[in-house]
């Protein structure tokens, strides 16, 4: 199943926050980096599935998160920094890449969003950390 995620956060998600929310999810997951630092990959070894992290954008406006996502978003603390990040799940069971997407952003403090699936699947389906 292919669907895309984006993760809201109070700091942009590095190649820490993957290595840490895939460690805890499947320790036998393996993070690389993609694109000189522009991307994290995370994949399962041998099992064609993946989990492409984009780096992360600054937001000037909760508003632009929330224009998106089509409702509030939270922000944790008195947090003034916000950030974007996209993410693309292809080959993931739709519980694993949540599993995935969700331990990725509770490590950046943040929160996750399903944007869209196949078959209209996922569509402003939200997890929150």
């Amino acid at each position: 199943m292919n669907r895309e995620w984006a993760i809201v956060s109070p700091r942009p998600v590095s190649m820490a926050e993957c290595i840490v929310g895939a460690a805890s999810v499947d320790p036998e997951l393996g993070v690389t980096d993609l694109w000189d630092g522009g991307a994290a990959f995370v994949t399962r070894i041998g099992v064609p599935t993946h989990l492409t992290v984009t780096r992360s954008r600054e937001l000037q406006h909760t508003g632009d998160a929330e224009r998106i996502l089509g409702g509030s978003v939270p922000v944790p603390g008195d947090e003034h920094e916000l950030y974007w990040t996209d993410l693309h799940a292809c080959g993931w069971g739709a519980e694993e890449d949540a599993a995935l997407v969700e331990a990725i952003a509770a490590a950046a403090d943040g929160s996750a969003h399903a944007l869209a699936g196949e078959a209209g699947e996922g569509s402003h389906d939200e997890l929150q950390h």
